[in-house]
């Protein structure tokens, strides 16, 4: 049988004051008793040019900070040289900070722009994957523990005195060089979590906490081999499978938390440059507003939110050239009066 809410839908709530907005208000209305009005929320989402960086670069792995204190370390010039080179952005402008000690690319990075933590990485004159975690202050770079096995591309996600790095590649590393395994930080040395990713992969995007983290997308070389849509969330202890992107891609910028996440650029299994967003509330993917440039191996705001996050650098194409732009993404919630929408 039928009940009143399948008939004739929900009542209209009401409150004295308009409920906090997040996006499980949008297309709701209620009833405002202390203005007398009928409202509703209206979402506005977008992304903007922001200040360039002063060093192109791609394969940055990540970034860190907010959109408003930001910073980008590492990466590779052209074709795949690793620099040291860090830059701090205050929301309109990037600014040299001090080099780190070692040059490098696809670091997994996590952490704020004055407590950042970047592990591993692609170095250039080895062809292969590196140990080494440095430590920055918002001032200097120092030295910390080494991880305890050399890749790139992993995916970072934590603070700097308790962090992950999930996944990555190294070219000894049997089968296909792709691992699933997980190492944790404690601001002084890295263990061995014996519980891996259910998906060996590599620069898929890293986000949260180390209690509360998620990653998404990536490279693997197991069986099916290619770009996944996989996502993984992490409570500290165990991994769990998340809700499938939209989009098999990998070489990410994302941005926020295990429960509301943007991930944005990247390249995908047809190597299209992307520019799509996608947004995830902890349980599904949804599409968000696109960026302006399709790239891919940018840098995303590792401490942002789905309403105020960067993407810096990246590479345009396939053998072409290396971006400095920024993109900046700003969402809006917004109690409206529902009256409004409806008079012409």
């Amino acid at each position: 049988m039928a009940t009143y809410d399948e008939i004739h839908g929900k009542r209209v709530e009401t409150f004295s004051s308009d409920p906090t907005l997040d996006a499980s208000y949008e297309g709701q209305v209620w009833f405002n008793s202390t203005s007398g009005t009928l409202k509703t929320l209206v979402e506005t989402a977008a992304w903007a040019s922001g200040g360039n960086m002063n060093t192109p670069r791609k394969a940055m792995g990540g970034a860190f900070g907010t959109q408003t204190a930001g910073l980008a370390a590492g990466g590779n010039s052209a074709p795949n040289e690793g620099i040291v080179d860090s830059e701090e952005y205050n929301g309109i402008s990037w600014t040299e900070g001090n080099n780190m000690n070692t040059g490098r690319g696809w670091l997994a990075c996590c952490g704020t722009q004055t407590a950042a933590l970047g592990s591993g990485g692609y170095d250039a004159p080895q062809q292969d994957g590196d140990n080494k975690t440095e430590e920055y202050d918002g001032s200097s770079w120092t030295n910390g523990g080494n991880l305890n096995q050399e890749m790139y591309g992993g995916m970072g996600f934590g603070t700097q005195t308790a962090g992950v790095k999930a996944g990555g590649y190294n070219n000894s590393l049997p089968p296909g060089n792709v691992t699933a395994q997980t190492e944790e930080y404690d601001g002084s040395s890295w263990t061995v979590n014996p519980n891996s990713m259910g998906v060996a992969r590599y620069t898929g995007g890293g986000t949260g906490t180390a209690t509360a983290g998620l990653v998404s997308g990536g490279y693997r070389y197991s069986s099916p081999s290619g770009r996944t849509n996989a996502t993984e969330e992490y409570d500290g202890t165990n991994w769990t499978t998340g809700g499938a992107l939209n989009n098999s891609i990998n070489k990410v910028g994302v941005s926020g938390t295990q429960t509301a996440t943007l991930l944005f650029g990247g390249v995908t299994p047809a190597v299209s440059y992307a520019v799509f967003t996608e947004g995830y509330d902890g349980t599904s993917w949804s599409t968000r507003p696109s960026l302006a440039t399709g790239r891919s191996g940018g840098g995303g705001s590792f401490a942002g939110t789905t309403t105020s996050a960067f993407y810096a650098g990246g590479e345009l194409g396939p053998a072409t050239s290396l971006s400095n732009a920024t993109e900046e993404f700003t969402g809006e919630t917004t109690a409206v009066n529902a009256k409004t929408l409806t008079t012409s």
